[in-house]
């Protein structure tokens, strides 16, 4: 992978990522909400032969106490900044082409090519993506599997926990149903029942941009 060609680019993304309010930070583009959400865009540097550039375009929404909660279990710092590994939801944008899973710049040369080609790919999928920062958007969107796929059941658990405002008995049978959320063999009716569930019980707002 040459860093030559990708800082560049990662620099021409971000002057048209600057425009719908994403700061850059090398190849990682946040978005913030005022609630502390943010969706990101990643270039995720790949190993090449040669000379090639290659790269993964991943889009991700990460939601302010999913990120507190991965601080704590990961041991990171309390102001680490989030990457799309901590997105809730995560999606990868591949390029043109039925076999092409990494994007490839081959030589300096085509680089204003295969931006081109990323861009076509990118800017209609940004609106959407920037309305999952707004949680009343937020909430029509898990009505149905359409946007985040996987990730529906447990955007929609927080989104409940928020509207809850603490561990009420309506919360509890949603995330657990008859199970008791203090036993630690409890499984939980979604997979993230259990932080959803010790958020709402800790009291803690859900968060301010750091």
């Amino acid at each position: 992978m040459s860093r030559a060609v990708l800082g560049p680019f990662a620099r021409r993304l971000h002057l048209r990522l600057a425009e719908q309010g994403f700061e850059a930070d090398r190849y990682v583009f946040r978005r913030w909400s005022p609630a502390g959400d943010a969706v990101l865009v990643e270039l995720k540097p790949r190993k090449a032969l040669d000379d090639e550039t290659r790269f993964h375009l991943n889009l991700a929404l990460v939601l302010a106490p999913v990120l507190r909660w991965d601080r704590t279990r990961l041991g990171l710092r309390d102001d680490a900044l989030p990457k799309t590994e901590n997105g809730i939801w995560t999606l990868r944008v591949e390029p043109p082409g039925d076999d092409a899973f990494d994007w490839e710049i081959p030589t300096p040369d085509h680089a204003d090519e295969i931006f081109d080609a990323l861009a076509a790919q990118l800017d209609p999928k940004l609106p959407g993506l920037l309305r999952l920062l707004d949680h009343d958007q937020l909430r029509t969107v898990t009505k149905d599997r359409a946007v985040l796929g996987y990730a529906t059941r447990n955007v929609a658990g927080w989104l409940l926990a928020e509207e809850a405002g603490g561990a009420t008995p309506g919360l509890r049978a949603a995330l657990f149903g008859d199970e008791d959320p203090d036993d630690p063999e409890a499984e939980g009716r979604i997979p993230m029942a259990r932080p959803i569930w010790q958020w709402a019980a800790s009291g803690e707002p859900w968060g301010a941009r750091p």
